[in-house]
């Protein structure tokens, strides 16, 4: 039996330090982490009065919870940058041949261009930040290779 209990506090501190390192890695203070080691040890004590106890359980949770808190945020954050790298162009590609038709782009000059700019969504967002009477002078600095004297 001793050895099961010995197992037990090994596996106990294992994870302990898993969740610590995990923890850490997403922005979670040291401080944070240390509500798992109170909520393990500081509430099975028999001499303690009851109301102690209670107030001692109802920091813990509160503890728990503000740490629980700063997971979900830090969820929240990843989602938030995913759903960033998920929306890849400031418009849909029929609108991005469109907007180029509208720039009077040479029909031979049309296919290099729309492939670059659904290649380079940050040159795309260059383009229609551009006044619309600007945008088709812009396209020598977007677009290697392109001249509109070609």
């Amino acid at each position: 039996m001793h050895r099961n209990v010995a197992e037990n506090t090994q596996n106990s501190e294992n994870v302990r330090k898993a969740l610590t390192m995990h923890l850490m890695d997403y922005g979670t203070t040291n401080d944070d982490v240390q509500i798992f080691d109170s909520l393990e040890s500081g509430t099975s004590s028999k001499g303690k009065k009851r109301k102690s106890r209670t107030t001692k359980d109802d920091d813990n949770i509160s503890m728990f919870t503000k740490s629980i808190e700063k997971i979900v945020d830090v969820f929240e954050k990843c989602t938030t940058e995913l759903v960033k790298c998920h929306q890849k162009h400031p418009i849909p590609e029929d609108a991005i041949w469109k907007q180029l038709e509208d720039l009077g782009i040479a029909e031979d000059k049309l296919p290099m261009v729309y492939y670059h700019f659904v290649q380079n969504p940050d040159a795309l967002r260059a383009l229609l930040g551009c006044p619309f009477e600007r945008r088709k002078s812009m396209l020598k600095h977007l677009v290697p290779g392109y001249s509109s004297s070609d």
